[in-house]
């Protein structure tokens, strides 16, 4: 099943132009909700905001079966989708920040320094990681779009299917992040790493079966979401090559969400950096040499695995840093 590369026609150059356009207009409410949803989270409301951002990813999903799929608006169709699941998010979540009973008890914010530097080390680079995600999509976008209107749907699909993927690892880094702080604030440095191993367990449990259900039952679960047969088949392929890497995908995003949550933004950011520029260089070198899209899968797929890069030395941190650091402080104070 293979596509040859050709120079797309103009009314694909237009339909694509038009989806850019439309995506960036769409990211706006989009940021806009990740800062409610963690300012939410900043509250100590991180049930309300997880569900916020599952429930915006289901209605995303059904708004592009809806809209692309029935209504026949294609991409347009996925921009529509994207505007009002983000929007919907924006306004549930700003509703209940500003019904907050904890808002109340906020203090006036001054620009003193050990606020900078919180804006610094959090803030910051939380939000430039929402920014390189924007900047990512779109050049994944100019990559395929070379193939063809059906391959570059297809690839829409798959990649929006992806995207609900990482929110479970999202919701789990900043769990494991607020137990973190939480222990290192009562000096119960053990427990930190506790919390962290236990909670990467569970994302190394809930990403396997997340990656086997995905591959098994792609065909079914693309079927929902997209009606042309050959954007579907694409789609199907991208699962298929894609998916299983799902395993060490979601632990990496896990802990790059833990590492943002404990004061190493600026270190995630570098890691989320050099993850989206392996991916785009690479993939625009492999695909511009064979003409092939499922280069581009295949990079993704490989770039996914190397995230056991990131989670092994993360680990042996975190122990060196909480466990043995905690069992010398105990051992100089008994001498």
């Amino acid at each position: 099943m293979e596509c040859n590369r050709r120079v797309p026609p103009d009314r694909v150059l237009s339909s694509f132009s038009n989806y850019v356009i439309g995506m960036m207009a769409t990211s706006i409410p989009a940021v806009l909700s990740a800062i409610t949803n963690a300012s939410l989270r900043g509250l100590g409301k991180a049930q309300a905001s997880s569900y916020i951002a599952i429930g915006s990813a289901i209605l995303n999903v059904i708004l592009v079966s809806l809209l692309a799929n029935q209504a026949g608006l294609a991409l347009t169709g996925l921009v529509y989708a994207n505007a009002i699941s983000s929007t919907s998010a924006l306004l549930v979540s700003t509703f209940l920040l500003f019904h907050s009973k904890s808002l109340g008890n906020i203090p006036s914010f001054n620009f003193c320094m050990s606020h900078y530097l919180m804006l610094r080390y959090v803030g910051i680079p939380v939000f430039a990681s929402y920014c390189l995600i924007f900047i990512s999509t779109f050049f994944y976008n100019r990559i395929v779009s070379s193939f063809g209107e059906q391959v570059l749907a297809g690839f829409g699909v798959g990649y929006r299917i992806q995207t609900m993927v990482i929110l479970p690892g999202m919701a789990i880094g900043s769990a494991i992040g607020i137990i973190i702080n939480h222990n290192l604030a009562d000096a119960l440095r053990h427990r930190a790493y506790e919390g962290f191993r236990k909670g990467m367990l569970h994302s190394y449990f809930l990403y396997l079966c997340i990656a086997g259900v995905l591959w098994i039952w792609k065909e079914p679960m693309v079927s929902l979401l997209i009606a042309d047969p050959l954007a579907s088949m694409e789609a199907v392929r991208y699962l298929h090559i894609v998916a299983g890497s799902f395993i060490l995908m979601g632990p990496m995003l896990t802990v790059l969400l833990t590492k943002e949550q404990t004061g190493q933004g600026f270190r995630a950011l570098l890691l989320n950096a050099l993850y989206f520029v392996l991916i785009i260089g690479i993939g625009w070198i492999l695909t511009s040499i064979t003409g092939k899209v499922e280069s581009f899968y295949w990079c993704i797929f490989g770039v996914n695995l190397a995230g056991v890069l990131v989670i092994i030395p993360t680990f042996r941190m975190y122990r060196t840093k909480f466990t043995v650091s905690s069992q010398r402080n105990m051992s100089n104070h008994a001498l």
